[in-house]
């Protein structure tokens, strides 16, 4: 072609867009009725009919039917009228335009449903309060893209101006947005958008087509509540480790309480609960519990960390602690004498003692003259140290006193009983005229830190009148290693006193031994130093009461030990809620931080980011001051990519939750891509066909599987006969589909052709090779017809069966076919469920003949499904039948055992017993994730046909395990089966029961009649006999069979 023609055709173009934009339909309509109506207005004119014709209404269309009408090109004047029209632009615009108004208008009604994306958590009901506003765009071969939108709270919209026959698909562009859900609920994105046929589809004329666009709608995470239990003021153990424990669950979101108990020496995992919300546990005492022994009683839970959680992981730990409530003890104090015969107490005399108890603290009692006292309201098991702090009013003899230090009988160091059975009896010893006088300052109190020390004095002296006996001091001893003598002490064994003379110095000092005590918490270390004299009232006791003070100590804290990760593409960083690291308010030292390590097998996709106020090694925080720890999450791999951080700093390891480790599981997923998909059946099979036959073409159904748009390139179809009249909209949504109608029309007979269909698109692994074969035949082959082009199952729960549906297929003729292949193909496949009842491979289809086949829908999850139903024989193969069908959410993942309980009866110890089966089986909507199974002893897994932990199983499907007891000792023994999983409904473990038995007793002659220690034995003389009768027979039939030998030789001579 000339270079001038290319340029007059380039501009010819221009003008016809041009045109176009004011193209007339009445106009047209002039043209048609003056130059065209005569052949071409309707069918049995002289030529085609052109009116009502979808191909016919741009110009370009017309210009190339016209074209091909005449077979001559548009500029050759011989076409007459028709190539006037097809020279003139503007009158090819009014012809389109005119043609337009003879085509049925068509219409698309669309809806909007939703199907949700995740299993529902009981308890949280789903409801679209709502609806979204959506973005939706309709793209049709003849009109073009037509963008429209449903609004907020709108369930449909209309898209008019179509027109009847042309191929449409409808797509969502853009995110839905607004709209309102239930607690935890979210509207899924675009590209979850699934709808309710196949794309693209041929409208009918008027308002006959319609649509749904079904939305995603994701439900909150899953979380348990781990609970624990326990009780406090419990040694020695006084409260039944198998008291059962009551517990309710409230939870802010949920639409009902949780209510259960669990054994204290158990746990209880509450799931159904969903994170982001907040729960409160308050326990109780079960029913029919035992009361505590040693009168104590049940007192208030306490919960730990608190007793409302907020749900921000997948577990949460909780621990409800009773704290026993200690009985009542009370002490009967009396005054008695020593060295007092005849009796010279005259006048008793009044008398203070105070008790210094560990639980009760300080109480003081007085004996008023002669009488006893009582001190109540005491706890049991309480230490209580008694002293005498006043004495006086007494009255003796002539010259005769009471000693000045008492004895305390048991002890003045008491451990109470419950009730009223503790007694303390005071003595004072009675000096005669003219003995030693003992005197000594009681008590002493110390105070002093761990690896510190205090030193306090007192005197001794012997306080008798001048000229009476000198006191002398024959011992000293501690009762507690943590006291000793200081430098400067003067009291010694050996040392003597005299009346009214200098006292000796007693000097002492506290060394608290380890371990410290707990911050703010000082102990009482209490001792006593004994003293031995040559008078009356020995020997005297010293109190010592040493306080042990904690070490200055920072006291950690961290605002979140299990933080919330969102999920993240691989590749991509997500930065966490920064950590608050604080010396918090019990705090008597500044904190150091000595480290920040990142362990575990995921740790390198775990970083630590600076920042103002940044936590740093080597970094110091006063009472009260914080810094933060911000980290950031970039997976490497797929799946939950478990570390730990943890924070090392001064604070003594003896102390609970001295070094923090904060537990990182965040969630690695892919990188939103498409993915193509082939799903209708592949290779395609053509079988074989008539050469000049019309058959109709076989789909080839593309889908989107991935996350991402797929964008497709190019569509090439190769092979002799192979052709298709389709393409697919330059960008295929995530969850959606395109058709291809491939056609094989065999050009040769006796040639078996191949093709294929190449794909190009952005998605990983392109282009896609379809390959496409087919016989071209000059006899008519057989054509086989399905009954009905697709099956629709409608909404069936998840893991529940449909009711079946049937399809009959027919040999049409001419001639009969074998029957080569029947099955179900697609990513959905496993779905649908084929029962090929009459039909069967290898069987004869004689003409005129029809067998049946049937269907059931099993969905495995709720969300849309699709598949498709092929057959191939020797005849020509008929276009597949399309299975679709909705899963229905319904309770989440299940595990169902098939027994509570195996008992495996008496076992010898040394013996196995015979095996026994359990099986698993997914009852729910959703996969069952089993994350493990643990065995205890002494009972074993023996095989199973369960994948190893962790393994999936779909709804509806089972494994099992076999087990088996080898009892090594006699004895009752009980075990457990334990399986972790997502189960939605908390599974007890398996109980295993068995008895073992006392292995048998061998001895080294083998089996024995004989008991106890004797000589004869039966058994022995049973043997004997028995290989006695099997030599006799083994002779007799020897010599039959040489008897019989011999007449045979005599038989045999001549």
């Amino acid at each position: 072609m000339h270079p001038w023609a290319w340029l007059a055709a380039l501009c010819q173009m221009f003008l016809t867009a041009a045109a176009l934009a004011q193209n007339d339909a009445g106009a047209g309509s002039t043209y048609f009725s003056n130059h065209c109506y005569s052949c071409h207005h309707q069918p049995g004119g002289s030529a085609v009919a052109l009116t009502g014709r979808l191909s016919l209404v741009t110009s370009s269309g017309l210009s190339s039917a016209i074209t091909a009408a005449i077979g001559q090109p548009p500029s050759d004047p011989s076409g007459g009228a028709m190539g006037t029209a097809n020279a003139d632009s503007t009158v090819l615009g009014n012809l389109a335009a005119y043609f337009r108004t003879t085509v049925p208008s068509a219409s698309i009604a669309v809806s909007t449903g939703y199907y949700n994306n995740d299993p529902v958590i009981s308890g949280y009901p789903q409801a679209v309060t709502q609806s979204p506003a959506l973005s939706l765009k309709a793209t049709c071969s003849t009109t073009g893209a037509v963008p429209f939108s449903i609004a907020a709270g709108q369930s449909s919209a209309v898209v008019n101006g179509l027109l009847a026959g042309e191929s449409c698909s409808i797509s969502e562009e853009a995110d839905p947005a607004g709209g309102a859900l239930s607690w935890g609920y979210r509207f899924g994105n675009k590209g979850e958008a699934t709808f309710s046929q196949n794309q693209p589809f041929t409208l009918g004329a008027g308002a006959t087509n319609s649509i749904a666009v079904n939305n995603a709608i994701h439900g909150p995470t899953a979380a348990v509540l781990h609970l624990t239990a326990g009780f406090a003021n419990n040694t020695p153990a006084h409260a039944s480790p198998t008291t059962p424990i009551a517990f309710v669950v409230h939870c802010t979101q949920r639409s009902a309480d949780i209510q259960s108990s669990f054994a204290a020496n158990a746990s209880f995992d509450v799931g159904n609960l969903a994170q982001g919300d907040s729960c409160t546990v308050t326990g109780s005492i079960g029913a029919g519990a035992t009361q505590p022994s040693g009168g104590y009683t049940f007192g208030v839970f306490s919960y730990t960390p608190s007793q409302t959680v907020s749900l921000n992981s997948a577990t949460i730990p909780l621990t409800l602690t009773n704290t026993l409530i200690t009985p009542s003890a009370s002490v009967q104090i009396s005054l008695a004498y020593s060295n007092n015969t005849p009796n010279h107490v005259t006048t008793a005399p009044s008398l203070g003692v105070q008790l210094v108890c560990s639980l009760s603290g300080t109480v003081n009692a007085n004996l008023a003259t002669g009488a006893a006292a009582t001190v109540n309201n005491l706890l049991a098991g309480e230490t209580c140290m008694a002293s005498e702090t006043s004495i006086g009013g007494e009255a003796l003899s002539a010259n005769y006193t009471l000693s000045h230090t008492p004895t305390f009988s048991p002890s003045n160091n008491l451990t109470l009983v419950a009730g009223s059975g503790n007694s303390l009896t005071v003595t004072h010893a009675v000096i005669a005229p003219g003995a030693a006088q003992f005197l000594m300052q009681d008590p002493l109190t110390f105070a002093a830190e761990v690896g510190g020390s205090d030193t306090k004095a007192t005197t001794i002296s012997n306080t008798a009148l001048a000229g009476s006996a000198f006191l002398h001091l024959t011992g000293l001893a501690f009762t507690d290693p943590q006291y000793s003598f200081a430098p400067g002490n003067g009291c010694t064994s050996t040392t003597e006193l005299q009346p009214v003379k200098q006292p000796c110095s007693l000097v002492i000092t506290f060394t608290p031994a380890a371990p410290a005590p707990q911050p703010n918490m000082p102990e009482q270390r209490y001792g006593t130093l004994i003293v031995t004299y040559d008078a009356a009232g020995s020997p005297a006791t010293l109190h010592l009461n040493g306080i042990a003070n904690p070490a200055p100590s920072p006291s950690i804290q961290i605002s979140d030990a299990m933080p919330a990760i969102a999920d993240t593409y691989l590749g991509s960083t997500t930065t966490l809620q920064p950590i608050t690291v604080t010396n918090g308010p019990s705090a008597t030292a500044a904190l150091l931080i000595t480290g920040l390590t990142l362990s575990d097998v995921a740790a390198a996709d775990y970083a630590l980011a600076a920042g103002t106020g940044a936590c740093a090694v080597d970094s110091s925080l006063a009472k009260g001051d914080s810094c933060t720890i911000t980290i950031q999450f970039t997976p490497s791999q797929l799946g939950t990519r478990s570390a730990k951080l943890t924070i090392a700093n001064n604070m003594p390891a003896s102390l609970p939750n001295a070094t923090p480790v904060v537990t990182l599981a965040g969630k690695g997923i892919a990188v939103p891509a498409p993915l193509l998909s082939i799903v209708s059946p592949t290779p395609i099979h053509f079988g074989n066909r008539t050469v000049g036959g019309s058959y109709q073409p076989q789909l080839l159904t593309i889908a989107n599987t991935g996350t991402a748009a797929l964008l497709i390139s190019a569509v090439q179809v190769t092979g002799a006969g192979f052709s298709t009249t389709d393409s697919c909209a330059p960008s295929i949504a995530a969850g959606a589909q395109c058709q291809l109608r491939i056609q094989y029309r065999p050009t040769t007979a006796g040639q078996a052709d191949s093709g294929s269909v190449t794909i190009t698109s952005n998605a990983a692994g392109s282009p896609l090779v379809v390959a496409l074969d087919g016989s071209g035949v000059t006899y008519t082959a057989p054509v086989f017809v399905w009954s009905a082009a697709s099956l629709d199952f409608g909404n069936v729960s998840a893991g529940s069966p449909s009711a079946p549906q049937t399809l009959t297929i027919q040999n049409m003729g001419p001639g009969d076919a074998t029957l080569t292949l029947v099955n179900v193909t697609g990513v959905d496949a496993v779905n649908f469920v084929l029962n090929l009842q009459g039909c069967q491979l290898n069987q004869t289809v004689v003409q005129g003949a029809s067998c049946t086949v049937s269907v059931q829908f099993v969905p495995t999850a709720s969300g849309s499904r699709r598949a498709t139903l092929q057959w191939s024989s020797s005849g020509s193969a008929p276009t597949p039948v399309v299975l679709q069908g909705t899963g229905l959410a319904g309770v989440a993942a299940q595990l169902a055992l098939s027994s509570g309980a195996l008992d495996f009866g008496s076992v010898r110890v040394g013996a196995a017993s015979l095996p026994q089966e359990l099986v698993l089986q997914s009852q729910g909507s959703s996969l069952l994730h089993v994350t493990a199974i643990t065995v205890s002893t002494p009972y074993q897994l023996l095989s199973k046909d369960c994948a190893e932990p962790p393994f999936d199983l779909a709804p509806g499907l089972q494994c099992k395990l076999v087990l088996g007891y080898a009892p090594a000792a006699a004895g009752t023994a009980s075990g457990t089966v334990h399986i972790a999983s997502n189960s939605a409904q908390m599974v007890p473990d398996v109980a295993l029961s068995g008895l073992g038995q006392p292995p048998a007793e061998v001895s080294g002659g083998g089996c024995s009649l004989a008991s106890g220690r004797t000589v004869f034995d039966p058994m022995l003389l049973l043997l004997a006999l028995a290989a006695a009768g099997v030599l006799l027979l083994r002779q007799w039939r020897s010599r039959r069979g040489a008897g019989a030998g011999a007449a045979n030789r005599r038989e045999q001579r001549p």
